[in-house]
């Protein structure tokens, strides 16, 4: 694949380092990067709208050992795959979330486990006919008394969003799966689907739908919790779809323990949800339909957190942790796939950054909405992803976005200076977010993986003449996932963060040390001095804890692990977790052979 420049005014040094065909339909989610069968070399794990999942070896783009590709016959999949061990065999298995509602597991070798799999349960609802109006209501079945005029049927579930993995009751095990789901009938024939005995007809509920979020315990595979959110007819103007991957945060740390639940809606709703409440959840409406995923950072100094959603009128609303407006803000465009926060002015504070349908990007200030200095920058090219922000090149912020007709765009913040690359004469762009990790060793600093509407996995690198895009640490300037953990928006180098220092490659021994280093750059913009404590988990497999512990301040630490009494290699993982329950993780490849 060739690759033009049009502008090289940053003076990278570009080529593809590898690209590969994943089917022939779009590329509608982004790729998750991750060392999934613990060799040392960081893996591409990927999946196309209707044709294809594989895993490919970071450094030279081939198929992982096994049976890829695999070639999902009438399986369609608007979800990033996600990562779990599902066999508690200590090796992490790919979750993949299908378009009709079903949840499966793969091997590292591409073999599906078969005893393995979750199915979202459809929606009962209850059909009255309502004598005193002309429109019929589609109510949700909650116990309702049985009459002769109430009908029921079951609606299919769809799942249009990536899931989430985390602790969501706060027990201290990342075991709970949330889902979020639309029930609908997506080709207007129900009749298959009616109960005979209600003698309903197809036509009376072909047009309803209905959003919420299911909660599955993945150790069990017993549902948890269902929650319908909204339901209205088809028909409507704003219609109920939830379409972004769920954010969990714990807004409320002083009283509780458990995770809130954070869901937009395309009527243009915002949902907090919390699995205990008594309370149904309210919803705060915003202007337009949210179609991208609701942002969390601290934005203004205080003790709790900020809620940044962005909707279709080009709106930007900052709210507080219990929903109420601090400050909205116009923009442009009529699609925003929603935002990142970063200090790109260097006071100390972050801003809200967001890519706007028109070709703009901007950057609001985080206390007060209002657009920056020299912002926003006109690229002049359809913008429908989120903005990857990283460092490169001399410690310097870079944003990396890619347009919808196939450039793709790299600015540096402090010299400002545009790099403007095109992929061959009839170039494809995309409409995912293109991720940054070190994936080819042999090539130093961070490479760039782009998922584009023609099916394609790029591997951008720099040439070996090339100045490289080296940073301090690759690992505290990684991307590697569409959304950090479950809950990051916010750069490495501006927040929390965690790195392994040393740790051996083999473990010959009982016990092994392990030095890690804590870092926690969002201090500067925190008025309370009473830091609260970083709670630290190391552990391989998904839930074999090694260590439990918290710290109360940052730094470098050394911890003697117990390791298995059985040779196993596998990965290595430790997770820091903030009062807030803000997440990040580092994961090393060991062998042990006691």
């Amino acid at each position: 694949m060739s690759l033009e420049y049009v502008r090289h005014s940053c003076h990278y040094d570009f080529k593809v380092l590898w690209s590969y065909r994943l089917g022939h339909s779009p590329v509608v989610s982004p790729p998750v990067i991750f060392d999934i069968d613990a060799n040392g070399i960081k893996d591409v794990i990927a999946t196309s709208y209707a044709d294809q999942f594989t895993i490919l070896q970071g450094n030279s783009g081939k198929h992982l050992e096994g049976v890829w590709p695999l070639h999902m016959k009438e399986v369609t999949m608007y979800s990033s795959p996600l990562l779990y061990d599902i066999d508690h065999d200590l090796e992490m298995d790919s979750l993949l979330s299908t378009y009709d509602g079903e949840i499966i597991f793969f091997r590292n070798n591409g073999t599906k486990l078969k005893n393995k799999k979750i199915k979202i349960p459809k929606h009962k609802i209850s059909y009255r006919k309502q004598q005193s109006n002309t429109e019929d209501n589609i109510t949700i079945n909650t116990n309702q008394e049985k009459s002769s005029k109430e009908k029921f049927l079951k609606v299919d579930p769809h799942i249009l969003a990536t899931p989430a993995i985390a602790d969501i009751n706060g027990d201290g095990v990342e075991e709970e799966i949330v889902i979020i789901v639309n029930w609908y009938f997506d080709n207007g024939n129900v009749k298959h689907h009616l109960n005979s005995r209600s003698n309903i007809t197809s036509g009376d509920v072909r047009d309803g739908i209905h959003c919420g979020a299911v909660v599955f315990n993945l150790t069990n595979g017993k549902l948890i919790k269902k929650i319908v959110l909204e339901s209205s007819k088809m028909t409507s103007l704003y219609k109920p779809y939830a379409v972004a991957t769920p954010t969990l945060l714990n807004l409320q740390p002083q009283t509780k323990s458990d995770l809130d639940i954070l869901v937009g809606t395309l009527s243009g709703n915002l949902y907090i949800v919390n699995l205990h409440s008594k309370d149904y959840p309210e919803p705060v409406t915003i202007v337009d339909n949210i179609q991208g995923q609701i942002t969390v950072a601290d934005l203004t100094d205080n003790e709790g957190l900020e809620i940044i959603v962005t909707d279709s009128s080009a709106n930007v609303n900052c709210l507080s942790s219990k929903g109420e407006v601090i400050w909205d803000s116009m923009i442009s465009g009529t699609f925003i796939a929603g935002s990142r926060t970063a200090d790109v002015n260097n006071d100390a504070n972050l801003d809200v950054i967001t890519a706007s349908n028109d070709g703009y990007v901007w950057a609001l200030d985080g206390k007060s909405g209002k657009t920056l200095k020299h912002w926003p920058i006109n690229l002049h090219h359809r913008l429908h992803s989120v903005v990857l922000m990283t460092y490169f090149r001399n410690n310097s912020l870079h944003l990396v976005i890619s347009s919808i007709d196939g450039y793709l765009f790299i600015i540096d913040l402090k010299s400002r200076c545009l790099e403007v690359l095109r992929f061959g004469t009839h170039a494809v762009g995309a409409t995912v977010q293109i991720l940054a990790d070190d994936i080819v060793p042999e090539v130093p600093g961070l490479e760039l993986i782009l998922a584009t509407l023609d099916g394609n996995i790029i591997c951008l690198g720099e040439k070996e003449n090339g100045h490289k895009l080296q940073t301090p640490s690759n690992d505290l300037n990684s991307w590697p996932s569409e959304t950090l953990s479950y809950n990051g928006f916010t750069p490495r180098m501006q927040n929390i963060g965690v790195i392994i220092k040393e740790c051996p490659h083999e473990v010959n021994q009982m016990q092994f040390a392990i030095k890690f280093e804590i870092y926690d750059n969002s201090m500067s913009r925190r008025m309370s001095n009473n830091n609260p404590p970083y709670h630290v988990k190391i552990y391989i497999g998904s839930n074999h804890v090694l260590l439990n512990t918290s710290y109360q301040n940052a730094g470098l630490f050394e911890e003697n692990l117990n390791s298995l009494t059985y040779p196993k290699r596998t990965l290595l993982t430790i997770r820091l977790t903030n009062y807030h329950s803000e997440t990040i993780t580092d994961s090393i490849a060991i062998r042990l052979k006691p």
